[in-house]
């Protein structure tokens, strides 16, 4: 990928930003820091949109791509305020209605371009990655949560909703089915790297293979694997390797069959 494709990409990017940016910071303001710590928060949260934005030659088709990439944002950010306001005390009334809000955003932005008939997936996506979340805070009672359980927890928290996201801009892109299939099943194992990468987890035979069936996806969309190795998976492969301390078999993550195309 030149210079010139990687600068249109950012700029891609930093449009969505901006635009997640507008709509929430005002709302963010007025929260306390027990919902959003510190100024960063809102950079650290962001899904991996860049990677979910696939090159499409089409104008209307990528205007179809950055609003979904918006109303994912949106989406993804109210379920994390949502999260931190339950496990805030005492619950603060007004992140629940700016949660609310972004939720009611990314509906609205999803219907403006055509994906209305995704919400009911989104909608339980969303709803499984905040089961997920609650099951993260009841370890704070625990004395010791084994990796094997944290990284179990990996695709319904992070992964599903990320695979979600790639079918459904590989609808706005037009994609073939096959080529779909293979961005949605990128978009899985991209989110259990990205969970690797957020939670500070060891490297381990589980993100080895995460690495792996990545690039196995991608090799179905062959025009996307270097752009992905280079804005992503390189960053994460050339990080220092622990060895898997593991007990047992390695650990396997398999795409859910539900998350796909809407066909």
């Amino acid at each position: 990928m030149d210079l010139a494709q990687k600068a249109e990409l950012a700029a891609r990017l930093l449009t969505v930003r901006s635009a997640v940016a507008r709509d929430f910071l005002p709302l963010s303001e007025s929260l306390p820091d027990t919902v959003l710590p510190g100024t960063g928060w809102l950079e650290r949260e962001m899904l991996p949109t860049l990677v979910l934005l696939p090159a499409v030659g089409k104008a209307n088709a990528l205007l179809r791509a950055e609003k979904l990439a918006l109303a994912l944002e949106l989406s993804f950010l109210a379920g994390r305020v949502h999260d931190r306001t339950a496990a805030a005390e005492p619950v603060n009334g007004r992140a629940i209605l700016a949660g609310d809000y972004l939720y009611t955003k990314s509906a609205l932005t999803l219907t403006d371009c055509g994906f209305d008939g995704w919400l009911g997936k989104v909608g339980r996506v969303l709803a499984r990655r905040s089961e997920a979340r609650r099951q993260r805070l009841d370890w704070r009672e625990r004395a010791f949560v084994p990796e094997a359980e944290k990284f179990a927890l990996l695709p319904k928290e992070n992964a599903e909703g990320i695979s979600l996201a790639a079918a459904m801009a590989a609808e706005a892109a037009g994609m073939t089915q096959k080529a779909a299939d293979a961005y949605a099943g990128f978009g899985f194992y991209l989110g259990i790297l990205q969970g690797i990468s957020l939670y500070g987890y060891k490297w381990s035979a589980a993100a080895e293979e995460a690495v792996d069936a990545a690039r196995g996806a991608l090799l179905h969309i062959p025009c996307l694997l270097e752009a992905a190795e280079q804005m992503l998976l390189a960053k994460l492969i050339s990080e220092e390797r622990e060895e898997c301390r593991w007990c047992g078999e390695r650990e396997r993550f398999e795409r859910p069959q539900m998350i796909g195309s809407n066909g």
